[in-house]
């Protein structure tokens, strides 16, 4: 098991505090599935099964829209 550590700031953060609870949950999702590099093997039916929502790749798209940076 992969030990982690957590941004605990993210929740003072604007950005992230005015997505909406499905975001956050998925972001955090993200950041626990990801490997070392950073890189999530997609599988969007076990993320939506294991965050208690129907997620879409398009959603995750549009709600984190890379260009603005909003995780800065």
């Amino acid at each position: 098991m992969a030990k982690r550590f957590t941004d605990t700031t993210k929740w003072a953060k604007e950005s992230f505090s005015n997505l909406p609870l499905k975001m956050k949950l998925s972001w955090i999702y993200l950041c626990d599935n990801c490997n070392h590099a950073g890189v999530w093997d997609v599988n969007m039916s076990l993320m939506s099964f294991q965050i208690g929502e129907k997620i879409t790749m398009e959603e995750l798209k549009k709600s984190f829209d890379w260009s603005a940076q909003w995780y800065v």
